[in-house]
């Protein structure tokens, strides 16, 4: 998250079985733990993926959709 805030790099967040609002939440007061998580909290902000929500569960499609977006910003970019 360091990189898309100082580098302007693109983060594309993929949920995999596990619900953005699970990593939104930061319990923990060590420093390092804190960062992680308010690094979790700030890319589940972001439009990604989310298995649970998408193409009736179907990995293999899912990947596939994943790819081809992928690849279509990277082409435009």
């Amino acid at each position: 998250m360091d990189c898309r805030r100082t580098l302007g790099q693109i983060v594309l967040p993929i949920f995999y079985d596990v619900d953005p609002w699970d990593v939104r939440k930061p319990t923990d007061t060590d420093h390092k733990v804190a960062r992680w998580r308010a690094a979790l909290t700030e890319a589940s902000n972001l439009s990604g993926w989310d298995l649970r929500n998408a193409l009736d569960r179907h990995e293999a499609k899912l990947i596939r959709k994943i790819i081809k977006d992928i690849t279509m910003l990277l082409n435009t970019s």
